[in-house]
């Protein structure tokens, strides 16, 4: 459990999507991690499409918890892959020029992209 408690929450940034162009069985994957936002990126344009989710109830979870994610699918569809393309990148501090793919994070009202 403290790996994904890495995985999602780092002091301060909220891990909230990931773009895998290709990595092991995975090629072009969109992955939202946040309720409060909905994130696309679409490698035809390069174009990354951010909307806020109107449905989005701020008081939902208890002052504790800030959100909720699961990575759900059959055997053999990337889930374990996945996470650990995103370990891999989150290891590397959040240095673009090293990421094959995208990462988003929120910091406080900020996505950083």
């Amino acid at each position: 459990m403290r790996n994904m408690e890495l995985l999602i929450h780092m002091p301060e940034k909220i891990f909230i999507f990931a773009y895998i162009p290709k990595f092991g069985c995975l090629s072009r994957v969109n992955l939202n991690f946040d309720l409060e936002y909905y994130i696309n990126y679409n490698p035809e344009s390069k174009c990354i499409d951010i909307t806020r989710n109107k449905t989005f109830s701020k008081n939902f979870w208890p002052e504790n918890i800030s959100s909720v994610s699961v990575i759900v699918g059959m055997n053999g569809t990337g889930k374990t892959t996945a996470l650990k393309w995103m370990l891999e990148r989150i290891s590397l501090g959040w240095m673009p020029e090293r990421i094959n793919g995208i990462i988003a994070f929120r910091e406080g009202a900020n996505i950083y992209v």
